[in-house]
């Protein structure tokens, strides 16, 4: 990304990132969930206490069991991205 705001050509992050996660279901639960952690911290509620917060998790590991289930998306990208978010969100 340039100062500008207009993105450079060749732009790993705009050309191959945005795009794949928009696109996955697993990738969008979880910057919800994300922000779910925001917000209960900054409503001074412990994330692992606040039923939004619980619900979001759920489903997002419930996606991803699907993923790691399946042989072909076990390994893939978007799985190993979905269990750093976890860990990072849990940390």
């Amino acid at each position: 990304m340039s100062i500008d705001g207009n993105p450079t050509p060749g732009d790993y992050y705009n050309d191959y990132w945005v795009g794949w996660a928009m696109k996955s279901p697993l990738l969008a639960h979880l910057g919800i969930f994300t922000a779910a952690c925001y917000q209960a911290e900054v409503q001074k509620t412990v994330p692992g206490h606040s039923t939004l917060v619980l619900g979001c998790k759920l489903k997002c590991i419930r996606l991803l069991n699907e993923m790691l289930a399946n042989k072909k998306t076990a390994t893939c990208n978007e799985a190993i991205t979905a269990v750093v978010y976890l860990i990072v969100n849990d940390w």
